[in-house]
């Protein structure tokens, strides 16, 4: 990764240029300083769109969520991870595949 003077990223502008219109390759630092909350959002939704893809930044807290508790990893555990004070939480983020989850553990364990 190369790095030139407060530009990050393999995509950053050589020393003494500058991006077409003065716009950013969209990661690190641009020409607007670094990238803020809603720069991060427009970014992630703007590559997933390019992906073919509904993406936005909150839908890798769910994916961690669903894939920790789907992998057996402990529900107090997660709420630790995650920051949150109640277990109320752990019914949001990972009921959308509490279904497919107890499926599964039926098999593994009636298959046993």
């Amino acid at each position: 990764m190369r790095r030139h003077g407060g530009w990050t990223g393999t995509c950053a502008p050589g020393p003494g240029t500058s991006w077409p219109g003065g716009r950013s390759c969209g990661w690190g630092r641009g020409p607007g300083g670094p990238l803020d909350r809603s720069g991060i959002y427009q970014l992630v939704v703007r590559r997933g769109r390019e992906c073919g893809v509904l993406l936005y930044p909150h839908r890798f807290r769910h994916h961690f969520c669903q894939a920790w508790l789907d992998r057996g990893g402990a529900g107090g555990d997660l709420m630790e991870l995650a920051g949150w004070s109640t277990p109320q939480m752990i019914t949001v983020y990972g009921g959308t595949a509490r279904g497919a989850r107890a499926r599964r553990s039926c098999d593994r364990i009636m298959s046993s």
